[in-house]
């Protein structure tokens, strides 16, 4: 709901450009935590226990999450080549997907990564500018 809000106030302010939604730039699933206050999820689940392949309690992996930012980026890039588009999503797949456009690749590229942190992460209401990506032919 608040990505298909922003998403309508920047196509408003941007003379009614289009708006294309796509549930791969969806929110991590949080599996038995969603809906519930984040906070919960950090005292089940300490920081060091919340590896990249891991999908405890039903959660999506950030591997999950960088597979299909992954694959929408990819089949939007090409679609779109040589265009400027506007991202809304989340900040944990758009951090992802951001420190992967870095050249950061496996374990590196989860949010609690001390290589991932040092690519300052995206805030509410955040924008960035990319215009290139590093290793665009380096996969996982």
């Amino acid at each position: 709901t608040r990505t298909s809000q922003s998403a309508r106030i920047l196509a408003h302010n941007l003379d009614g450009i289009a708006i294309i939604y796509d549930q791969r730039l969806r929110e991590r699933n949080l599996g038995e935590f969603e809906d519930r206050p984040i906070q919960e999820l950090y005292q089940a689940i300490p920081d060091q226990e919340l590896h990249w392949h891991d999908s405890t309690h039903g959660m999506e992996s950030y591997q999950e999450v960088f597979n299909r930012m992954k694959a929408w980026f990819e089949e939007t890039e090409q679609r779109f080549s040589g265009e400027v588009i506007a991202v809304v999503s989340h900040s944990a797949p758009l951090h992802i997907l951001f420190c992967w456009l870095q050249g950061l690749r496996d374990e590196e590229l989860s949010p609690r990564s001390i290589s991932a942190q040092a690519i300052r992460g995206l805030e509410n209401g955040e924008y960035r500018k990319v215009t290139e990506r590093i290793n665009p032919q380096s996969d996982l």
